[in-house]
């Protein structure tokens, strides 16, 4: 049975945190994540939800962006509003409710006419499955426009100060203890304009609609009769399969899942982004991330993990120029990035974790880890609601591979 959050807002406390704040220091405030996020931070500590949003607004231009359809192309307010909570939706992957939400506010702390948004709650998805393309967002199989999101750069993470780099050295019982390593490891629009004119083309009958005008032209010789044709058979793809020397997929799962193959079925297309080559995918329900889930994706080489990752970045809308030296994020809804290793997996270019708020609400920690030897990577989502300290504390104790997963040479 599916549960419902609260509307958004429901005290208009996020609305009188945004009027403080352009009050106290005017209307660039709203074009300042840094500056606004130190703002409602202090103004909305138990408003995560809102708070998320109000400074992912920010990282959006949303501001700007409604001045310019406003003063400079003379749009009413109401359809700017429309038209800035769209793109914010398509860029942030926000639920579309809470970017009208946001939108709205936005609009009316810069003084414009518009009527304030009612967003209706949003369900919580019963249980997991693969959905379309994130609207970042979510893969941890809610509804379909509902992927886990990308996070947005802001102020103080609400899982309080972000948890030490690495364990002390020397595996605890079971498996040993996962660690980060000491710097970052560096990884590798639909054109509206194009579908507008497109439209205006179609009635206006010029390129590439442009009206035909059919010329009769006689034949000199009858009609030759038409020759039968074979089809060919189409030839049958191979299925990929692991390169010589890699470790399958299971092996390489947290070690605290000892029943994969109960705990880890089978995670079918369509998929989210491309994944060429892909061998294996798989999406796991551990006992140790209570309300999480865990998705696992492994290729047939290197060439093809490497585009995978990429599209995987692409998807999450993951800027890793952007994001910050390490992991857990060291501010409010920021990204990060720093390389990792274990006793089974030393440090290695581009063996990296990287981390940021997701979801439609920006209110899940996330985390997701490469292994370039591999062609694999995993990759994490906490609860709803819970912080980056609980899931950095499992990933460093329960993450670990149970047991050496490279195979031994021939």
């Amino acid at each position: 049975m599916s549960q419902s959050q609260s509307p958004l807002d429901e005290r208009s406390e996020a609305h009188d945190a945004l009027s403080s704040a352009v009050a106290n220091y005017g209307t660039r405030v709203l074009d300042n994540s840094q500056m606004l996020g130190n703002v409602v931070t202090d103004l909305l500590p138990d408003s995560p939800r809102e708070r998320n949003l109000l400074i992912a607004a920010a990282e959006a231009g949303v501001a700007a962006e409604l001045n310019q359809h406003v003063q400079e192309q003379h749009v009413d307010a109401g359809t700017a509003v429309q038209l800035v909570a769209h793109g914010l939706a398509e860029r942030k992957s926000i639920d579309a409710a809470a970017s009208m939400w946001v939108t709205t506010e936005y609009a009316r702390a810069l003084g414009y006419p518009v009527h304030p948004s009612v967003p209706p709650s949003t369900p919580e998805a019963p249980g997991y499955s693969i959905p379309p393309p994130r609207s970042a967002g979510g893969l941890e199989g809610t509804p379909a426009s509902s992927w886990p999101g990308p996070a947005a750069p802001g102020s103080p993470a609400p899982g309080g100060p972000p948890g030490p780099g690495g364990l002390p050295a020397g595996p605890p019982p079971g498996g040993g203890r996962r660690k980060l390593s000491g710097g970052i490891i560096a990884i590798g629009a639909a054109a509206l304009v194009l579908v507008a004119y497109l439209g205006i083309a179609a009635g206006a009958k010029v390129f590439p609609f442009a009206a035909s005008h059919p010329v009769a032209t006689p034949s000199s010789s009858p009609a030759k009769p038409i020759q039968p044709t074979s089809t060919p058979t189409p030839t049958a793809q191979p299925t990929p399969s692991l390169a010589p020397g890699v470790a399958n997929l299971t092996q390489l799962l947290p070690g605290d899942l000892d029943q994969p193959a109960i705990e880890c079925p089978a995670l079918t297309p369509p998929y989210p982004w491309k994944m060429p080559g892909l061998v294996e995918a798989v999406q796991c329900t551990d006992p140790n991330l209570p309300g999480g889930t865990i998705l696992a994706f492994q290729t047939d080489n290197s060439a093809d993990y490497q585009a995978s990752w990429q599209n995987f970045l692409n998807w999450w809308g993951f800027d890793l120029g952007s994001a910050q030296p390490g992991c857990p994020p060291a501010t409010l809804n920021g990204e990060g990035t720093i390389g990792w290793h274990d006793q089974y997996f030393p440090d290695t270019p581009n063996q990296s974790l990287i981390c940021g708020w997701v979801g439609s609400n920006l209110d899940k920690p996330a985390y997701a880890w490469a292994y370039p030897t591999e062609d694999a990577f995993i990759y994490a989502v906490g609860a709803k609601g819970s912080t980056f300290s609980d899931l950095n504390y499992w990933w460093e104790h329960n993450a670990t591979e149970s047991a050496s997963p490279t195979p031994a040479s021939p």
